[in-house]
């Protein structure tokens, strides 16, 4: 998920590794993610060897440099594809990556996103056919208490991500919204020198002059 932030916000405007760092941590990402801050930098140094993003110039301060990277247009086919690669991944727990993404919806195409959150529904409808199966395979063998739990938490889980996934479908026009906002305070913010307190005052002003 650490690529995928950082292509986002450097597809937004250029900017150095400690900005990302700060809007990372401002927004709790990294408690949610579990990002570390020396991955961040490790994950720009390996985007910048692949070409994915450039630094474009160097600037001091504070007595230390830090260098300004921009997206190259490697860099928009690899956010798109990792965007892509992260919609496609399963819901496996409370704090799955998957739910930070649909503010990123907007840097992709509508009939790409969904193609393929369509396909993973078939895969979740298939998912939930094998486990019934399975159920009644066991009910005719004499299904355990907790086996019965643990089909009925599995099968809840099921419905639920089709259920959620269905939603995003549905409501993916107001997700690129969500996104367009979100873009247009990242483009209007140095997160450098903000704390969590300057970040909300920021935001609420954006929000009144927007």
């Amino acid at each position: 998920m650490i690529r995928t932030l950082i292509l986002s916000f450097l597809s937004i405007k250029p900017t150095h590794g400690y900005e990302i760092q700060k809007f990372i941590q401002l927004n709790q990402l990294d408690q949610w993610t579990k990002i570390q801050s020396g991955s961040i930098y490790h994950a720009l140094a390996k985007l910048d060897a692949e070409g994915a993003i450039s630094c474009v110039r160097t600037e001091s301060e504070g007595g230390r440099a830090r260098k300004i990277y921009e997206l190259t247009e490697l860099g928009q086919d690899a956010l798109k594809n990792e965007l892509l690669h992260e919609l496609s991944l399963p819901i496996n727990d409370t704090g799955a990556d998957k739910y930070l993404l649909y503010p990123l919806l907007g840097k992709l195409d509508s009939p790409s996103v969904i193609r393929v959150i369509e396909g993973h529904i078939v895969q979740l409808e298939e998912r939930r056919t094998y486990l019934e199966h399975w159920r009644m395979v066991k009910q005719s063998m004499a299904l355990t208490r907790l086996e019965a739990i643990s089909f009925a938490m599995m099968l809840d889980g099921v419905a639920a991500q089709i259920q959620w996934h269905k939603v995003l479908l549905e409501d993916l026009e107001a997700c690129r919204a969500i996104g367009a906002g979100m873009e247009s305070i990242i483009r209007s913010i140095d997160f450098s020198g903000l704390d969590e307190s300057g970040m909300m005052q920021a935001i609420r002003k954006l929000g009144e002059t927007g």
